[in-house]
């Protein structure tokens, strides 16, 4: 019985180990910014849907839940709503939008690191995390097909009807 709960909690720790490691640093987070905000505000066709979509895989209220939080302990969004919040940053300058992109992905992280934390939130959490994974695998794509150019005129934004 001893063996078998040492077993157990030995497994955990490995899976949480495992876990962390998956888990974006802070200090990553700026190698996604040109394609984050090529994908969020220059682009108005597969990217900015496929970076929609990623989103959209945790329910209405955790997204919404999720941008309140950020706006609330990281970055001063000024608007109530997701799509006001993407439209906000996409006319900041260039040096601005680079302190709300760190400040909002961090404040996602740690928003996750929130959920995550509470035992009955599982399905918010696994949501919260496929959602955040499919983002930086997204971004990561773009990268790779040299897509992210943050220059020219800001496309049609998603979220308009959020």
């Amino acid at each position: 019985m001893k063996n078998k709960l040492s077993v157990a909690i030995l497994c955990f720790l490995s899976l949480f180990a495992i876990i962390q490691g998956l888990i974006i640093k802070p200090e990553d987070l700026d190698d996604y910014y040109e394609c984050w905000t090529y994908a969020k505000c220059f682009s108005d066709g597969p990217p900015a849907e496929n970076m929609e979509n990623c989103v959209k895989i945790m329910k209405p209220e955790e997204y919404e839940a999720t941008y309140k939080y950020v706006a609330d302990n990281y970055y001063d969004y000024k608007s109530d709503d997701i799509g006001g919040g993407v439209r906000e940053y996409c006319n900041l300058d260039d040096s601005t939008r680079r302190d709300a992109y760190n400040k909002s992905l961090n404040g996602m992280i740690a928003y996750q690191k929130k959920v995550c934390a509470e035992p009955d939130k599982a399905g918010a959490c696994d949501r919260i995390t496929k959602s955040i994974d499919c983002l930086f695998l997204y971004l990561g794509q773009l990268k790779q097909q040299d897509q992210c150019k943050t220059s020219g005129s800001i496309g049609k934004l998603p979220f308009n009807n959020a």
